[in-house]
């Protein structure tokens, strides 16, 4: 599989300054930081969850962990967990499970982004596969990925 054909139309159409990379297979955001040399704190690890039956992305810097509670709070929402590969695995056609980009509305999902993230100059993330990654502005990341922010990370 390639990288996600809808994020690479959107980068296209929307003409942003960015670097694709390959990597050997990486599984966790933690590797994906170390096989690229950057930092964790601005690699975005995408987590689906499910809140009140519905399902959101999350993004938190790779060392981090989403915390459900507080992403509930923010969300307004009663019932909220990490949502398992088999539940979400349809909702993007054009990755792997689990190496889908921070793009919720690419997929029609909202995008909820740690705070922590906003410091960053450049992200990276998951472009779809495991061995892709797309590295690019903060600013032109939060512009077309549109997420609201939050403090929705814990360590662990």
């Amino acid at each position: 599989m390639a990288i996600s054909k809808k994020l690479m139309d959107l980068l296209e159409r929307e003409v942003v300054k960015f670097e694709h990379s390959t990597h050997p297979e990486a599984y966790t955001t933690q590797e994906v930081a170390a096989v690229e040399h950057e930092r964790g704190r601005c690699v975005i690890k995408t987590v689906v969850v499910k809140a009140d039956g519905s399902f959101v992305l999350a993004g938190v810097p790779a060392a981090l962990k989403v915390d459900p509670q507080a992403l509930g709070k923010l969300l307004g929402a009663k019932d909220v967990a990490i949502a398992e590969e088999h539940e979400f695995a349809e909702l993007f056609p054009d990755s792997e499970v689990g190496a889908m980009p921070p793009f919720g509305n690419l997929y029609g999902l909202p995008l909820w982004l740690d705070k922590k993230l906003t410091a960053c100059e450049e992200v990276v993330f998951n472009a779809g596969t495991h061995t892709d990654t797309i590295k690019m502005s903060f600013a032109d990341f939060e512009r077309l990925a549109s997420p609201q922010v939050g403090e929705l990370a814990v360590t662990g």
